[in-house]
C-alpha cells in the first residue's frame, strides 16, 4: 500500500468517525474519537502486515473493500458494530 493510499484511507476513516458522536458496547469503541483511534490502529496493522508480506496485495484490497462496505455504520453512530466488524476482518485475514 502506498503512502498516498494509506493517507487517503486514514483521512476517510477519520472524517467518517469524527462526523459521528455516540455509541457503546465495544471494549475500545465508545464514541467517535475512540472509534477513530481504533480504526487508525487497525489500518496501521493492516499496512504493517502487508509490508511484512503476511498479506498479499489482493488480500489487502479485499479486506479494505469489506471494511468500506461498513463505513455507513459510522454515520449511523454504531461504534460497536463497526469495531466488531474490524475485529472480524482481522481474525478472518490473520493480521
Amino acid at each position: 500500500m502506498t503512502n498516498s493510499t494509506r493517507s487517503c484511507l486514514v483521512l476517510l476513516a477519520s472524517a467518517a468517525a469524527v462526523s459521528c458522536s455516540a455509541g457503546s458496547g465495544h471494549a475500545e469503541c465508545r464514541d467517535a474519537i475512540s472509534t477513530q483511534n481504533y480504526g487508525l490502529k487497525w489500518q496501521e496493522d493492516l499496512a504493517t502486515a502487508r509490508q511484512a508480506d503476511k498479506l498479499t496485495v489482493d488480500q489487502v484490497v479485499d479486506v479494505q473493500g469489506r471494511m468500506y462496505e461498513k463505513l455507513s455504520l459510522l454515520k449511523e453512530k454504531k461504534w460497536t458494530e463497526y469495531c466488531t466488524h474490524l475485529d472480524q476482518l482481522r481474525q478472518e485475514t490473520g493480521f
